[in-house]
């Protein structure tokens, strides 16, 4: 057998090895696959967050975290069990976030707003744009008064529409 055929022999065994092991335990690191993506049944409606720095004069702005360090993009990931944290490490990761937010330029002084969002996805069908989120506010954060449920925010509302992206990890 020639020298050459064992090196090719290695990097194929290394390689399927390598996309086993990446199925197996839901890896996503391209191009190697836990093949997340289609593997998951859409809903007809569907969830997620969105976040927005409050100016000054109460303008918002949605955050970006996609432009953040790496280890700061997962909002999607940290909101799934914000609800279930204490007041305190509430307090702390929307602090991280203004400063993240200060620090890329972004006004804070109004504080921060966290919306749920929903869309319809059957009203897609059929249509090349995307499906705009109807934000609902659940999460005020401000400098001196902590982060509160919107029920708890005096004259609290509910946003009517929304840009079609929101934020996602990993952006």
């Amino acid at each position: 057998m020639p020298l050459a055929a064992w090196p090719a022999r290695l990097f194929v065994i290394a390689f399927t090895l390598a996309i086993a092991v990446c199925g197996a335990f839901s890896i996503e690191a391209w191009p190697l696959t836990g093949w997340r993506l289609f593997s998951r049944e859409r809903q007809a409606i569907s969830t997620g967050w969105m976040a927005t720095s409050v100016d000054a004069r109460g303008r918002e702005t949605p955050i970006r975290f996609g432009s953040f360090p790496r280890a700061n993009r997962y909002f999607i990931s940290v909101m799934a069990t914000y609800g279930s944290l204490s007041r305190g490490e509430q307090e702390a990761t929307c602090q991280a976030w203004a400063r993240l937010v200060r620090r890329a330029g972004g006004s804070t002084r109004g504080g921060l707003r966290l919306y749920g969002t929903t869309r319809d996805m059957r009203r897609h069908v059929g249509r090349r744009e995307p499906v705009a989120a109807t934000p609902t506010l659940r999460w005020t954060c401000a400098d001196g008064h902590g982060a509160r449920a919107a029920a708890a925010v005096p004259g609290a509302t509910t946003r009517r529409s929304a840009e079609p992206a929101t934020a996602r990890a990993g952006r």
